[in-house]
């Protein structure tokens, strides 16, 4: 009876060591698992800060601003196409457009555009004395009341009030916060500005200087009947511009899509430009279809910001 009563407590004894390490242990586990869940919600909390903030960039400053500045340059290039050179270049009301790509390289006429502007294409080009080259602004000067200058002077009042006007004010108050990329990426990129101060700012700079004095000159001096100051002397256009904010359109979109996992891919206006699985047939556009079904899942747990980066997603590239 005395073993049968030593053994029970010590039965006891040992169920209650094994009970207080179970309940022990299981605090451990619940301390573990939220400290794990906290560093998940953190990070999931860091992961939604950061794809608001370059969702806000995307729509707010970046994508307006490449819109912006893409629209310049194609008016600069149908200017120059359908007014200062009409069917030397391409035919007039042609019913297709050529790229620059083409209308600055196209054999002897596109060594004749090119020759506009001192060495226009070359990697080391980065800003613009003219648009129109020296030798059409002395035509202009010499006749500043003829149909030329006054095409070009109504011409330029509208591109610096539509596009570079609202773009330099743009630049010049967000260029601080924007995703500018590496330096020596920029440098590689864009050898002559590696020597420049402003270096990755440089183009923004030189943006909002120009604009500011070609309004002068609009203003003080057209406006007012003298026409000499065709361009300004003192600031550069930077060439290089919509090159510049193309690429970073396109690097703030990859981003996003990363951290929405790729929610957003198909939503993108990027894919237009390539060959889709929406139109290479029924069998891959039905596992397009099963893609998509996913994307929207995954989607959904990303977060109400989502919803801004559908809106904007498709921006000007």
């Amino acid at each position: 009876m005395d073993d049968a009563a030593t053994a029970a407590e010590a039965y006891k004894g040992t169920a209650q060591i094994l009970q207080g390490v179970l309940i022990a242990l299981s605090a451990v586990v619940a301390v573990i698992g939220y400290y794990v869940k906290s560093k998940l919600d953190r990070k999931a909390h860091l992961k939604e800060v950061e794809l608001q903030h370059k969702s806000k960039l995307l729509k707010e400053v970046v994508g307006p601003a490449q819109s912006l500045s893409y629209g310049g340059l194609w008016a600069r290039v149908n200017f120059i196409q359908y007014v200062l050179y009409p069917g030397v270049f391409s035919p007039i009301n042609s019913n297709t457009t050529p790229s620059e790509l083409w209308f600055f390289g196209a054999g002897d006429n596109g060594k004749k555009c090119k020759d506009l502007v001192h060495n226009f294409t070359s990697p080391d080009a980065i800003q613009l004395w003219t648009f129109v080259g020296k030798a059409k602004e002395a035509e202009m000067r010499q006749d500043p009341t003829g149909e030329l200058a006054k095409q070009f002077r109504s011409f330029m009042r509208r591109i610096v009030k539509r596009y570079y006007r609202p773009l330099s004010d743009l630049l010049n108050y967000h260029m601080n916060i924007l995703p500018l990329p590496d330096k020596e990426i920029f440098k590689k990129d864009y050898p002559g500005a590696s020597q420049s101060v402003g270096l990755r700012k440089n183009f923004f700079i030189q943006c909002v200087n120009w604009t500011d004095e070609m309004e002068s000159i609009i203003e003080e001096e057209w406006d007012k009947g003298e026409f000499q100051n065709l361009f300004p002397p003192t600031s550069p256009f930077p060439y290089k511009l919509c090159q510049y904010l193309a690429g970073m359109l396109t690097r703030l979109k990859d981003e996003i899509t990363a951290l929405t996992e790729n929610a957003i891919e198909n939503r993108s206006n990027d894919a237009d430009n390539k060959v889709t699985t929406m139109n290479k047939g029924e069998k891959d556009a039905g596992e397009a279809k099963s893609k998509q079904k996913k994307y929207v899942v995954a989607g959904a747990a990303v977060g109400s910001s989502i919803a801004t980066v559908v809106n904007v997603a498709a921006g000007a590239d």
